[in-house]
């Protein structure tokens, strides 16, 4: 079983795969038929067993609860908000 202590992390490097894992569950949740995940691995021209395992995690993070109260939802766009302010502040560095 994974060790649910690990954190997923997001950046610059792969933060639009999980954009399009985190897409590809929102349609399963809400359509009664749902893209495949073959659809989903074409869009994102990535291996099936790496995208399936990152799907896998993010649904193992929100201990496979989907859903969630808006103010679940407000402290996760924080969460992300800070994240980018952080990656943001790192790349400037990086840059100047």
């Amino acid at each position: 079983m994974n060790d649910l202590s690990k954190k997923l992390s997001v950046n610059s490097n792969n933060y639009l795969i999980i954009w399009y894992v985190c897409l590809c569950l929102a349609n399963k949740y809400h359509m009664d038929i749902p893209f495949d995940n073959k659809s989903w691995h074409q869009l994102t021209n990535m291996p099936a067993i790496q995208f399936n395992n990152i799907e896998l995690r993010i649904v193992e993070l929100l201990n496979f609860e989907l859903g969630m109260s808006p103010d679940k939802l407000e402290e996760i766009k924080t969460q992300i908000e800070n994240a980018s302010c952080t990656e943001n502040k790192n790349y400037d560095k990086a840059n100047t």
